[in-house]
C-alpha cells in the first residue's frame, strides 16, 4: 500500500537528480520535490535476519483522524488513543495551545469529517454519528436494517448540511450502498432512488467543487478500473486514471489503495498520502510529490488548512531497537508543515 505507482525507473531516478525533471515533458509527468530533507531524518532498518519477515509493534499515544475547522486554519480536531489515553477525539487550537475533548467512544478506529455547517461525522466502522462542534446534540444516524452492517468513511457536502458515506453488510458486501443523509431535513437517501453510481465503490472525499473521489471497479467490458470523480451535481463520472490496458491515462498512478485523501479547499488540488504525500492539480498532467517516504518515515491521514497554507498529517516512524531481532516499532504522531512540504515540525510542542 505504501508503494503507489510505476513508471519507467530509470526516469524517475533521473528525477531525483535534475531540476529539470520538475518540468512537464512529450514523456509525460515528472515527480517534483519541493523540499528534499531525508538525508537528516531517515535511516535504514537493514534486512530482516534469517530471511523472516518484521513484527510491527505501536509504542505510546496513537494519533489519526486530522480534520480542519473549515473556517478557522488554527483549529483542529484529531483521534487520539493508546497508552493510558482514553479513546477520544480533541480539539486543539494550534496558536494558543489549547485542547478539549469533543467526545469519548468504545471503539478504537474511527473516520471523521468535519463539515461547513458546524457538524461532525464519526464512524466507527458500525454506527454513524453526528455531534455539533462545540461538542453538543449527540446523535446517531437511522440506517436500514441490514444484518452485520457497517457505515465507514463519512463525508461532508460542500456547504456541509448533507454527510455521505459507504454502507454495507452481510448481503450488501463492504461497500455495497452509498447512503446521504441531510441534517436539515432529517432524511436518509440510499442513492439507488435515481442512480447507483457510487455503489460498490470507495468515496473518500467531497470537494468544495461538487466532486467526489472515487475509486471505479473493474469493467469487463472495456477492461478498465481506477480512480475517477463523480460530479455530484448530474452524477457524471470524470477518469482520473485507467489501468495501464488503457493508455489514455491523465494523472500518473497514484495507486488504488490509499491511506487518505483529501481536497485542497479551492478543489483544485487532490492529496493523497500512505507512503509519501503526491499532491494532484485536477487541471494539469503532472504530479507533485511533497514528501518521500523512507524505511524508517511515511506518512498517513492528512488534513489541509482552509486558507490553504498549511498541512496537518500524521507521520509515522519506524525504529529497529535491536538489530538482532525482526521487530519494527511506530510511532503515530501528529506533524505540521507548510503547503508545499517545508517547515516541517511536531504539531504539539
Amino acid at each position: 500500500m505504501r508503494k503507489y505507482y510505476y513508471v519507467n525507473i530509470f526516469l524517475i531516478g533521473i528525477c531525483y537528480i535534475l531540476p529539470s525533471c520538475d518540468k512537464t515533458s512529450i514523456n509525460g509527468p515528472r515527480p517534483r520535490e519541493p523540499h528534499f530533507d531525508l538525508k537528516d531524518e531517515c535511516h535504514s532498518l537493514n534486512l530482516p535476519l534469517n530471511n523472516l519477515g518484521f513484527e510491527y509493534f505501536q509504542t505510546g499515544v496513537r494519533y489519526d483522524q486530522p480534520h480542519f475547522n473549515p473556517h478557522n486554519p488554527d483549529e483542529i480536531l484529531y483521534h487520539i488513543r493508546g497508552e493510558n489515553e482514553k479513546n477520544r477525539v480533541e480539539v486543539y487550537n494550534i496558536k494558543t495551545g489549547a485542547k478539549r475533548t469533543l467526545l469519548e467512544l468504545q471503539s478504537g478506529t474511527l473516520e471523521i469529517d468535519w463539515g461547513r455547517a458546524g457538524w461532525i461525522a464519526i464512524s466507527n466502522y458500525r454506527d454513524m454519528y453526528l455531534i455539533k462542534e462545540g461538542g453538543t446534540e449527540l446523535r446517531t444516524i437511522s440506517v436500514p436494517e441490514e444484518p452485520g452492517y457497517s457505515c465507514a468513511e463519512p463525508d461532508w457536502n460542500p456547504d456541509g448540511t448533507v454527510v455521505g458515506f459507504p454502507f454495507g453488510g452481510d448481503n450488501l458486501g463492504l461497500y455495497g450502498m452509498y447512503l446521504l443523509f441531510d441534517i436539515s431535513t432529517d432524511e436518509l437517501d440510499t442513492f439507488n432512488s435515481y442512480v447507483d453510481v457510487l455503489n460498490y465503490t470507495r468515496p473518500l472525499a467531497w470537494s468544495s467543487q461538487n466532486k467526489m473521489y472515487i475509486v471505479l471497479p473493474y469493467n469487463a467490458s472495456d477492461k478498465s478500473f481506477g480512480i475517477g470523480c463523480v460530479d455530484m451535481t448530474n452524477l457524471q463520472i470524470e477518469l482520473i486514471f485507467k489501468n495501464e490496458e488503457d493508455k489514455r491515462i491523465r494523472w500518473a498512478k497514484p495507486g488504488i489503495g490509499v491511506d487518505d485523501v483529501q481536497w485542497s479547499p479551492g478543489g483544485d488540488r487532490l492529496y493523497t498520502t500512505g507512503g509519501p504525500i503526491f499532491c494532484y492539480p485536477m487541471y494539469e498532467d503532472k504530479e507533485i510529490r511533497i514528501k518521500k517516504q523512507c524505511d524508517s518515515r511515511y506518512y498517513e491521514h492528512i488534513a489541509i488548512s482552509p486558507d490553504d497554507s498549511k498541512i496537518v498529517v500524521v507521520r509515522v516512524d519506524v525504529d529497529r531497537p535491536n538489530p538482532l531481532k525482526n521487530k519494527l516499532v511506530e510511532t503515530h504522531t501528529l506533524y505540521i508543515m507548510d503547503i508545499d512540504g517545508k517547515n516541517e515540525r511536531p504539531l504539539f510542542y
